[in-house]
């Protein structure tokens, strides 16, 4: 169940959930529309993102906010083996002491100053690497879990001249179309934490995304995943494997470009 809470008693209900070894997902929100998902395990914080901005470079923007809309997730189910934990955050009780700070933003640099540093140069390099997208170039967003599946829908979109990018899962399709929206959307249903009918609805209801094509694609061929598609306003529902031949024609399609 969702929740509105500010930001001090939103940080104490995530201290709480570490103190009880919680495992799951907080996913939440901000007025401006701005999504962030939080990953623990056994109590342990292992994943943090805001604003398409994920681990330790997301915790100064997450410290700006006022007010968030959240549910907690949990996973019932153990790990056999525990999840791989985001390098660059800090040790929960640390990150929690800085969230928890009177002065954050002075905690965060005196503790993390010669990570600063690094972190800068990194960017730096990535800056200089980072290939930007081509003026006039036509640019589709894959999201899907999984790698093989956003590989094999890459492909033949690159080669035809697209600009492609892909998201892991429904938080990060979320927070790449809101901050660059793409010309397209290819949209996977099952996708773990917020499903693609969800991913859907909320950039239906975003200014800067409601009218992008998405196009659903689903292993699922009911009746009633297409008429919950359909209801949910998607511009085609593809049943996997897409036809590469039919996939660019509607790719084509919903950019209005010629055939």
């Amino acid at each position: 169940m969702y929740q509105n809470l500010d930001y001090r008693p939103f940080v104490e209900m995530l201290y709480q959930l570490c103190m009880d070894r919680k495992s799951g997902f907080i996913f939440f929100s901000t007025p401006d529309d701005a999504w962030g998902k939080i990953k623990l395990h056994q109590g342990n914080i292992i994943g943090f993102g805001y604003r398409s901005i994920w681990g330790e470079r997301a915790i100064g923007e997450f410290q700006k906010i006022e007010t968030v809309r959240c549910f907690f997730q949990e996973k019932t189910k153990p790990d056999e083996a525990a999840p791989a934990r985001d390098a660059s955050l800090p040790a929960t009780t640390e990150l929690l002491a800085l969230l928890l700070s009177e002065d954050p933003h002075a905690a965060l640099a005196r503790v993390k100053q010669d990570l600063e540093e690094q972190r800068q140069q990194i960017d730096l390099e990535e800056a200089i690497t980072r290939p930007h997208r081509e003026a006039g170039r036509k640019s589709v967003l894959i999201a899907d879990d999984s790698r093989v599946a956003r590989a094999i829908l890459s492909k033949p979109l690159v080669v035809a001249g697209y600009d492609v990018r892909e998201a892991r899962d429904g938080f990060e399709a979320i927070g790449l179309a809101q901050d660059d929206p793409p010309d397209l959307i290819l949209l996977d249903v099952n996708m773990p934490g917020i499903d693609g009918f969800k991913v859907l609805d909320t950039l239906r209801h975003n200014r800067r995304t409601k009218h992008l094509p998405i196009l659903m694609l689903t292993s699922n061929d009911g009746i009633l995943d297409r008429l919950k598609g359909k209801i949910a306003s998607c511009d085609e529902y593809l049943v996997k494997p897409v036809d590469t031949t039919e996939l660019l024609q509607l790719v084509r399609k919903h950019i209005n470009l010629p055939a």
